[in-house]
């Protein structure tokens, strides 16, 4: 956290984007960093991909973004967009807690669920978010933030 460009905030969600939990959980491409849906993949989520010509394995990820209002904000009309990207090492790929790894939501009802509760309690009135975000060319990511607590 001693980087200039990270640090440590709260703030209070207003909107989840993709609206469709399922789709929360994208397959990415190593190389090209193209995403994909994982709907039409197997239960493991095991993919090709299709951009790149020697088709590496894609790996599942978080993707998704937080409309967010901080205590600056609260009281006029700016809001900020809050990504969790889950590409690399300690990049979100933990937020939902260590024992929740990205997967295919469209193929395990029991984490969709799961995911689903988590979003819903994030957009309640009155929660607030604590996160560390790391500020990438003009965006805010979330890293090494996790959900400690059940919501």
């Amino acid at each position: 956290m001693k980087a200039a460009n990270s640090f440590k905030t709260r703030f209070y969600v207003l909107r989840v984007d993709p609206k469709d939990a399922r789709d929360v959980v994208q397959a990415m491409c190593p190389e090209c960093k193209s995403t994909t849906s994982c709907k039409d993949l197997g239960i493991s989520g095991k993919a090709k991909c299709t951009e790149c010509k020697g088709e590496p394995e894609c790996k599942l990820i978080y993707m998704l973004q937080l409309l967010v209002k901080d205590s600056a904000s609260q009281l006029n009309k700016n809001f900020y967009r809050v990504l969790l990207y889950s590409y690399g090492e300690g990049k979100g790929d933990t937020f939902f807690g260590a024992d929740h790894k990205p997967c295919n939501l469209y193929k395990n009802k029991e984490e969709l669920k799961y995911i689903e509760r988590q979003l819903n309690t994030m957009q309640r009135f009155n929660v607030w978010m604590e996160a560390i975000l790391e500020r990438t060319n003009k965006f805010f990511i979330i890293k090494d933030t996790q959900i400690k607590s059940e919501l």
